[in-house]
């Protein structure tokens, strides 16, 4: 609808019965129009698809209050990997600072010969269960469903720990070694 709003503007531009400053006016504002398409175009690709670097900066900014070590340097995956990935450890960070009281929140990650487990733990109360009627814990699932992937779930007096296990198909560097 944009673009087509923007085309139309084009045809009114072009008018011959228009005076000069008219359109001048007019093109001003369907340049603004092209920049506000093209912004309005890039955030809902940035929001749809998820990279490593927003991921970054987003938990940098999510957790800057508490003490944390995130270290996000595992081998690339496919861009559905890094997005349904991505989207979990989001929504595994947003419960735990809305829901566990952590003061620690820490992410790491393990390479084996044909997985990848990314380890997200907090130190908080803890208590929670798969069965809860949670939609954090149902959209982790959906995320990492889409690529195969699995998690697990460990929750207790001394926090939560949550384990995601991504297969080779979705580590180009593993299923490049076959």
């Amino acid at each position: 609808m944009l673009f087509r709003s923007g085309y139309r503007l084009d045809e009114i531009i072009g008018d011959p019965s228009l005076n000069q400053d008219v359109r001048d006016s007019l093109r001003q504002i369907r340049l603004e129009f092209s920049s506000l398409s093209i912004n309005f175009r890039d955030e809902i690709y940035r929001i749809r698809l998820m990279d490593r670097r927003y991921l970054r900066e987003e938990l940098a900014m999510a957790l800057s209050g508490l003490e944390n070590s995130i270290d996000l340097d595992y081998p690339p995956l496919t861009a559905e990997a890094e997005d349904a990935v991505g989207h979990s450890l989001m929504e595994i960070v947003r419960n735990s600072l809305q829901h566990s009281s952590a003061t620690t929140v820490e992410i790491s990650w393990e390479l084996g010969n044909r997985s990848l487990e990314i380890c997200a733990r907090d130190n908080g109360r803890g208590g929670i269960s798969e069965k809860e009627r949670s939609f954090g814990i149902r959209g982790i699932q959906e995320w990492l469903g889409s690529i195969n992937a699995s998690h697990s779930l460990e929750s207790g007096d001394s926090g939560t720990s949550i384990k995601i296990l991504i297969n080779a198909d979705c580590i180009p560097s593993l299923t490049s070694l076959e």
